[in-house]
């Protein structure tokens, strides 16, 4: 088997990439676009799937930073 190379296609939401009205790039993302739940069916076929493909509960930017400053602070405290 032989794999040539491979892209992946990515529509752009820009009117100005296109060169359209903004008005006509909405209407041209709900038309190539389905919900990611009625990917499934029939009429999603050849279309684009949109919505939330993964949802992970991780700590944000600052409450890691938050636990790193109170690292250090407790570090600081401790007595020698």
């Amino acid at each position: 088997m032989e794999l040539g190379p491979t892209r992946a296609a990515a529509p752009s939401q820009c009117p100005v990439h296109l060169k359209t009205a903004p008005a006509e790039m909405f209407k041209r993302m709900k038309k190539i676009t389905i919900p990611l739940k009625k990917a499934d069916v029939p009429e999603g076929k050849g279309r684009i799937p949109v919505g939330e493909f993964c949802d992970i509960d991780k700590p944000d930017w600052i409450e890691r930073y938050q636990k790193i400053v109170d690292r250090f602070r407790s570090e600081k405290q401790a007595p020698e």
